[in-house]
């Protein structure tokens, strides 16, 4: 389980600690525009960007004692700044009855605890602040030692983790269609890997995973394998499965997603929606990497 933050007004401790070590004043509130043109700053002024990947910080010991990471990706900077606001928090509230439960599990679900139901999947669930009070009885359930159910109403976090349970590959998707008539219904709301249009300048990387959102088939090619074609929003034309990636995602390419998700181009998924297709593709998905 991921470490638990400690707040201190308006900022993690580890938070104000870092910017009272470079010579900053935290006694007044800074936005989270000013603490990422911080860090980003910091990093300039100290080279820490990556020489070979100009989009990757490589964390010295200060941003380490932060983020907890050896690296970070440069566009990821806002998602891991934000967890250290108190204001992004879930809210306690309620009944007095309520509130030590209702805000333990409300933090527990905040560092990203892995939580399920039962069928062996976990899930991360997104620390993002809820408009409504995270209550035990209404959206989560203590199960035992250490595994908690999650109500399938929260989002899920988009991390590596979570996508790679829902993610097909060249081989599955090809393997998914032996089965045609459940073909559509288990491909649509799945991440694929696909080639970056080349003549776009603003990707960092060759490959992004992309969500497929429909399928069609060619009559031109009914008896082919590539009669096949998924809907993907982020590239210009549908992809035939045979331009689809056979190989795993990178860490990289799971961050620029998840910033895409964060600037409202993809839908943010919800638990249900991770849940019921990592189910249904359990046994294709295990099998392919055997």
């Amino acid at each position: 389980m991921r470490r638990k933050l400690v707040f201190n007004g308006w900022g993690s401790k580890d938070l104000l600690e870092f910017l009272a070590s470079i010579g900053k004043e935290t006694a007044e509130q800074l936005s989270q525009q000013e603490v990422i043109g911080i860090i980003s700053k910091y990093c300039a002024d100290y080279n820490l960007f990556d020489p070979e990947k100009r989009n990757r910080i490589l964390c010295d010991a200060k941003l380490r004692a932060l983020f907890r990471r050896k690296w970070i990706n440069k566009n990821g900077i806002r998602t891991h700044v934000e967890k250290h606001f108190a204001e992004n928090q879930l809210d306690d509230g309620g009944d007095d009855d309520d509130d030590d439960d209702a805000m333990e599990i409300g933090e527990l679900v905040n560092q990203g605890l892995e939580v399920g139901e039962g069928s062996g999947e976990n899930f991360v669930v997104s620390g993002e602040k809820r408009k409504r009070i995270l209550r035990p009885e209404a959206d989560c359930q203590k199960k035992g030692k250490g595994v908690v159910v999650v109500h399938k109403g929260l989002f899920a976090s988009v991390t590596a983790e979570n996508i790679k349970r829902v993610y097909l590959r060249k081989s599955v998707l090809y393997a998914l269609m032996k089965e045609p008539e459940s073909f559509d219904v288990k491909v649509v709301g799945c991440f694929v890997r696909v080639k970056t249009d080349p003549s776009d300048y603003s990707r960092t990387t060759s490959h992004l995973l992309a969500l497929v959102t429909g399928v069609k088939r060619s009559p031109e090619n009914a008896e082919m394998r590539d009669s096949v074609l998924l809907e993907v929003p982020c590239v210009l034309k549908d992809v035939p499965i045979s331009e689809v990636s056979d190989e795993n995602f990178t860490e990289d390419e799971c961050e620029d997603l998840r910033q895409r998700v964060k600037d409202g181009m993809l839908k943010r998924p919800l638990v249900a929606d991770f849940q019921e297709k990592a189910q249904s593709l359990h046994e294709v998905i295990t099998r392919d990497s055997s």
